[in-house]
């Protein structure tokens, strides 16, 4: 079940490298392209991400595309937003 888009605002370059660092830390990949797919799994659930940065304007649209039922939208856009506003982003 897919969730809506979120976006994201003031996400520099440099932002954007910090998004795909703090991946790393967490044990997933952001490709290295201003748009595509990323799969992360949380508590042995697996989510999976479509997202696009558009570089000139600092704007980052993140979707959820998979997830598992039990788990809301909601809860999984806290978690999102948590992590771009650490990296220097915002909603």
């Amino acid at each position: 079940m897919a969730c809506e888009t979120w976006t994201y605002r003031n996400v520099s370059a440099k932002v954007f490298q910090n998004l795909k660092i703090q991946a790393q830390k967490q044990g997933f990949q952001i490709p290295d392209t201003p748009s595509g797919r990323f799969h992360l799994t949380v508590a042995g659930m697996n989510l999976v991400f479509q997202y696009h940065w558009h570089s000139p304007t600092g704007i980052l649209k993140l979707t959820c595309i998979e997830k598992p039922m039990m788990i809301g939208c909601g809860i999984v856009r806290g978690y999102a937003d948590k992590i771009v506003a650490q990296c220097g982003g915002s909603k």
